[in-house]
C-alpha cells in the first residue's frame, strides 16, 4: 500500500514541490513536530555539541550516514525548520515514518532520473532563499566501510552552498550496535561557496575531512571495546551480518540495495571483474617476469575479497534470517 500523497513528490518539480505558504506553515509549527519526533525516535538522543547559529538564518545541515534512526533524531536536534533531502522512493512510497518527513518538509530525489538529480539543487535552493534550512547526507547513502569514518561526498552540499551563500553546519551522528544511545556533534558553520567550481573536489574533501575527524572523535569516546579473543572467526563476515541487521530496521517492499542504498558506482573504478580478465590475458616472457609476482598475489587478493563483495551479499542474503546465512 502507497502512502496516501506522498508519491506525488515523484513528479514535482522546482516550483510546486512545496509552495511559499508551506514553508511558512512549517516554520510555524517546528518545535512541536520536533518534539514529536524526539519522542518518536527510538533511542535517547544525546547532543555533544551544537555551535551557536545566527537566529533567522538558513543553514545546510550536512550529516554522516550510517544507521536509519539518525534520521529522525537529526530532524528533532537541528534547532530551525529544515527540509530534508529523501532519496528512496521506497520509503518515500511505502514508509510510514515519511509522514514526519513531510510534515518538517522534504525535498526528493529520484536517484535514477537525470532531470530529478538535476533538480534537486534548485529546489533546495528554493527552500533557502525562503528561509528556512536543509538537512542532507552528503555521503549519499548509508556508510557501510569497514574502515572509513566517512565516505567520499557527493557535491550537493558544496553546490547549494555556491548557489545560495548558505553556510555548512557538518553533523556526526553515531550509535553503538545494540546501544540505544544515539550521539550527535555539530561543529561550526563552513563556508564552501568561497571555492570556485574548479575547486568543487576540494570543497568536498575539506567537508569529507569534518566530517571524518568529529566521526572519529565519536567513535573513541563511544564505541565498546572488544578484546581480539572475542571476535567471531570471520569478523568482516560478522560486520556484514550486523549492516544488514541495520538495514532491516526499516520495512521494505523489495530489494532496494543498489538502486536506493549503495549509491552510485563512479564509472572510473576498475571493478575485481575487470581485472580479472585482464590477468587472463597476461602472457609473462623474459621482459616482464619480475610482474609475475605481484600480478598473482593481487589476482589472488581479488579472489579472496569476492567473499567480502557486500552488495552481493545484501542481494542474496535480503529477506533471509541470519542463521540462513552462509559463510563461503
Amino acid at each position: 500500500m502507497k502512502n496516501i500523497g506522498l508519491y506525488r513528490y515523484e513528479t514535482k518539480g522546482v516550483d510546486d514541490f512545496t509552495s511559499d505558504t508551506g514553508i511558512k506553515i512549517r516554520r510555524a509549527v517546528n518545535k512541536p513536530i520536533r518534539k514529536l519526533l524526539e519522542i518518536g525516535t527510538k533511542g535517547n538522543i544525546i547532543v555533544e555539541k551544537y555551535p551557536e547559529l545566527e537566529k533567522n538564518t538558513p543553514y545546510i545541515f550536512a550529516a554522516s550516514h550510517s544507521f536509519c534512526e539518525e534520521v529522525s533524531a537529526l530532524l528533532a536536534m537541528v534547532d530551525r525548520s529544515s527540509y530534508i533531502l529523501i532519496g528512496s522512493t521506497d520509503m518515500l512510497e511505502h514508509n510510514p515514518r515519511i509522514y514526519f518527513c513531510w510534515a518538517t518538509g522534504m525535498v526528493y530525489v529520484d536517484r535514477e532520473n537525470p532531470v530529478s538529480r538535476k533538480e534537486a539543487v534548485p529546489k533546495m535552493a528554493r527552500v533557502i532563499n525562503s528561509g528556512s534550512s536543509i538537512i542532507m547526507f552528503p555521503e549519499g547513502r548509508l556508510n557501510n566501510s569497514e574502515n572509513l569514518p566517512c565516505q567520499k561526498l557527493f557535491y550537493g552540499a558544496y553546490a547549494v552552498a555556491k548557489e545560495t551563500g548558505a553556510k555548512v553546519v557538518p553533523i556526526s551522528t553515531f550509535n553503538d550496535p545494540g546501544s540505544k544511545d544515539i550521539y550527535l556533534a555539530a561543529s561550526e558553520p563552513v563556508d564552501l561557496s568561497k571555492y570556485d567550481y574548479s575547486q568543487k573536489e576540494e570543497a568536498s574533501i575539506y567537508l569529507r575531512d569534518l566530517l571524518a575527524t568529529l566521526q572519529y572523535e565519536q567513535m573513541e569516546k563511544h564505541a565498546s571495546r572488544i578484546k581480539r579473543a572475542e571476535l567471531g572467526d570471520d569478523p568482516r563476515f560478522d560486520y556484514m551480518i550486523e549492516r544488514k541487521n541495520e538495514y532491516m530496521t526499516q520495512k521494505w517492499t523489495k530489494d532496494v540495495f543498489a538502486e536506493e542504498l549503495y549509491g552510485f558506482i563512479d564509472k572510473n573504478i576498475v571493478t575485481n571483474n575487470q581485472v580479472r580478465e585482464v590477468y587472463k590475458n597476461i602472457s609473462f616472457n623474459h621482459n616482464n617476469a619480475f610482474l609475475a609476482k605481484d600480478v598473482i598475489d593481487y589476482y589472488n587478493s581479488v579472489e579472496e575479497e569476492e567473499k567480502y563483495d557486500f552488495e552481493k551479499f545484501m542481494h542474496e542474503n535480503w529477506n533471509k534470517p541470519n542463521e540462513r546465512i552462509l559463510r563461503k
